[in-house]
């Protein structure tokens, strides 16, 4: 009797370990520490003060219960917490979700490792006198070798080719009307996939006029 309520318990413990969970947090001095000259420059269009840490459940591509981690705009936050409720509960799959200052912000390098992320103090892609709109914490990307970047023709990241072919069904591919197309524009975020050159499946942004 008494094996069968340890069993019990463990199992309701397991149970409760796989709900989904969210946190939305300043961030911390340790944190800005990492990020200033790495992901956030003197001179980026929006403050330290203006981001916050979300942390959130996901599943991987192994279907494993994981916790990831993105720094986005504070008035965005809540938006995207019920985003990522959605799409754990109706199992959408990320490889990885992990701060870009892990690989020095540089972009190309997360993308290649298929890493989802959202603020990085830099330009849109091909130009210097512009800043994208992940430098306010207003975009993420979201598997972004299965759903790559691409215009005129050049796919980024450079290890994504094959994934220009949209007929595939891979693991956290992202494509018209599905459900998480959905429920970013349900809260007035754009997808790049609508775009024409570039097309941009992995990406997702707010407007800044919208706040």
């Amino acid at each position: 009797m008494l094996k069968l309520i340890y069993f019990l318990l463990f199992y309701c413990l397991g149970a409760l370990a796989q709900d989904f969970q969210s946190n939305s947090e300043s961030l911390s001095p340790e944190l800005k520490k990492k990020m200033i000259s790495v992901t956030w420059k003197k001179g980026c269009p929006v403050s330290l003060e203006d981001l916050v840490l979300v942390k959130f459940s996901y599943w991987d591509f192994d279907s494993k219960f994981q916790t990831g981690t993105v720094v986005v705009h504070k008035k965005v936050a809540n938006g995207l917490v019920e985003i990522f409720k959605i799409l754990f509960e109706t199992h959408f799959l990320f490889e990885k979700v992990n701060l870009i200052y892990l690989y020095g912000g540089d972009d190309e390098k997360s993308m290649e490792d298929n890493n989802t992320s959202a603020f990085n103090c830099r330009m849109v892609t091909g130009e210097i006198h512009k800043f994208s709109l992940h430098a306010y914490g207003l975009a993420i990307d979201i598997n972004p070798k299965t759903n790559p970047y691409i215009k005129n023709g050049k796919v980024l990241p450079e290890n994504a080719n094959q994934y220009r072919d949209r007929s595939l069904i891979e693991k956290g591919m992202i494509k018209q009307n599905d459900r998480i197309v959905q429920e970013f524009k349900k809260r007035g975020w754009e997808w790049g996939g609508d775009w024409k050159n570039p097309i941009d499946y992995q990406h997702f942004q707010f407007q800044p006029s919208k706040l």
